[in-house]
């Protein structure tokens, strides 16, 4: 049984990693270095509360990031067994398996995370992703639509929106959501908005 003051200790360590994590949407160029560091820390909270459902989804998420999808998936499994409500848990545990190429099951997780959360705009936009790869632009324009309603800062979700678009040979409208997603993010789709402009 862990000890109350375990479970203090390991919950500031817990907000010490995520501290770390947040600094990595601002900082790319020091994802490793972040992860890594949140990625000890959060090994450390979870020996001395190994019933810490925040503890095991940022590991995650850690992993997540140093690309160790496999071992992102295996803490987010144990968090939703400690936690089946966390909607961002499902949500992030689609986003791993959509990397893998487990589209279905990053569309499940992701229908799960919607049925628990309706405004989890994260859900929405990694469920549009999944469609994507599986060919239906449409329901994954769709998706991005609810994405950005949610949240009109998500420029993953403009972005993914613009590539949907030009697949389905939206090419104007396509590069308008490039735009979108470069005004709130700069260093993230330049590249991909020179392809396509081509």
């Amino acid at each position: 049984m862990t000890s109350g003051k375990d479970k203090q200790t390991a919950q500031e360590l817990v907000k010490q990693a995520k501290h770390l994590l947040d600094q990595i949407q601002n900082n790319p160029e020091q994802t490793i270095q972040l992860a890594q560091e949140a990625l000890g820390l959060l090994d450390k909270a979870i020996t001395l509360d190994p019933e810490n459902d925040d503890a095991w989804n940022s590991r995650g998420t850690a992993k997540y990031h140093l690309g160790d999808h496999q071992g992102a998936i295996a803490d987010y499994d144990e968090a939703i067994r400690l936690n089946p409500a966390n909607d961002a848990t499902w949500a992030l545990r689609g986003t791993a398996k959509n990397h893998l190429g487990d589209h279905q099951g990053a569309m499940a997780d992701c229908d799960k995370a919607i049925r628990l959360n309706p405004k989890n705009d994260m859900a929405w936009n990694t469920r549009g992703a999944s469609k994507g790869r599986l060919g239906d632009h449409h329901g994954a324009i769709a998706d991005y639509d609810k994405a950005i309603q949610l949240n009109p800062k998500n420029d993953d979700a403009w972005n993914n929106r613009g590539v949907a678009k030009y697949y389905l040979g939206d090419h104007q409208d396509a590069i308008k959501d490039f735009d979108e997603a470069l005004l709130l993010n700069p260093d993230d789709t330049k590249i991909l908005k020179k392809q396509i402009s081509r």
